[in-house]
């Protein structure tokens, strides 16, 4: 805590001050390592792109005033940095578990946003130590931060003083990992991101069962992951290729954890991603543990006419581009 945070909820101002802190979905592609036997495990590949968003405003109030979906952020960073006087709503934000990352988004805005207006000025991977994200991912905090879009972390250490159980990012105690590398995406690279109707991913007690269920997988199935990610889907990503970019995602589905993620999901997953790819998408996949799946194209043309396609059995569809700005944080400030 820094010097005068305990004294941030009785300071007296002339204006009335709000703090709104925007952040982007991110796609998160695959975990690499889920058998641990070499010491370390997760290890992630995630990209963060411009569309859907989510925003969160802070401004003076009891934390019992915030919104359902961010008070127990609110209440969790009061209680850490023993601060009082502030309140979140959401202003905007796309589905829940639909494996697009709302919920860190959710937790790392409204810690930005509160610690802005309280002057503490922390940085995103304090904020998700507060709110206790990034315990198996650190897609979500990486993208939060800043650009580039594509972002490959290092995982967690596997036994004594790391993880010493396959969990997801709900019940695990550890900081986010740190980013192995950054690299760009092509602008004209578009993805088209689509959550089927009637469908929803894993969350709490029931994606922590999976991974109990699943984990430790093959080392052979967690070696043919990392060697696709380093040998195909990153210098695809430099060489501006996006043919086998997408060759990469594809095979990506077929392996590794990502091959039980999909398996877990209803059929209609396997089947949007395979017609995607007969309608032209160079490559496709499933964000997370989905429903959401993703599909990448060489044109904003392209990408448009491939989500006219789809129909109207999609619940939400939006066109997106790699992004590459970060969390935006606005500050308001209007005489009383």
């Amino acid at each position: 805590m820094r010097d005068g945070a305990t004294d941030l909820g009785r300071e007296e101002r002339p204006r009335s001050e709000r703090v709104i802190v925007t952040s982007r979905a991110r796609l998160h592609v695959c975990l690499l390592d889920m058998n641990g036997e070499l010491g370390r495990v997760d290890g992630s590949v995630g990209i963060a792109i411009s569309e859907p968003s989510v925003s969160v405003e802070v401004s003076r109030g009891e934390p019992s005033e915030s919104d359902g979906m961010v008070k127990t952020f609110v209440r969790r960073f009061h209680s850490r940095l023993r601060i009082s006087g502030y309140c979140a709503k959401v202003v905007h934000y796309y589905p829940q578990h639909a494996g697009l990352g709302l919920t860190t988004q959710l937790a790392l805005c409204t810690g930005k946003g509160l610690s802005e207006i309280g002057g503490l000025r922390l940085h995103a991977r304090e904020i998700a130590k507060i709110m206790k994200r990034g315990g198996t991912s650190g897609i979500g905090t990486a993208v939060f931060e800043r650009g580039p879009p594509l972002v490959v972390d290092t995982g967690h250490r596997m036994g004594p003083g790391g993880k010493t159980k396959f969990t997801s990012s709900d019940y695990s105690s550890q900081p986010p990992p740190a980013v192995l590398l950054r690299l760009d995406i092509p602008r004209n690279w578009k993805f088209v991101v689509a959550l089927p109707k009637g469908l929803r991913g894993y969350g709490g007690r029931r994606e922590l069962e999976f991974f109990r269920k699943n984990c430790p997988i093959p080392p052979r199935l967690a070696a043919d992951t990392a060697r696709i990610v380093l040998m195909r889907l990153l210098p695809a990503a430099l060489e501006r290729d996006i043919e086998s970019f997408g060759s990469a995602l594809n095979s990506i589905q077929k392996t590794g954890f990502k091959k039980y993620e999909i398996e877990e999901q209803n059929p209609k997953v396997r089947s949007l991603m395979e017609r995607a790819l007969k309608l032209g998408a160079a490559g496709a996949g499933m964000s997370s543990m989905g429903p959401s799946v993703y599909f990448v194209i060489d044109s904003s043309k392209g990408a448009k006419q491939l989500a006219a396609k789809l129909g109207d059995d999609m619940e939400e569809t939006w066109v997106a581009s790699a992004y590459s700005g970060g969390a935006r944080v606005c500050h308001q400030i209007t005489e009383e």
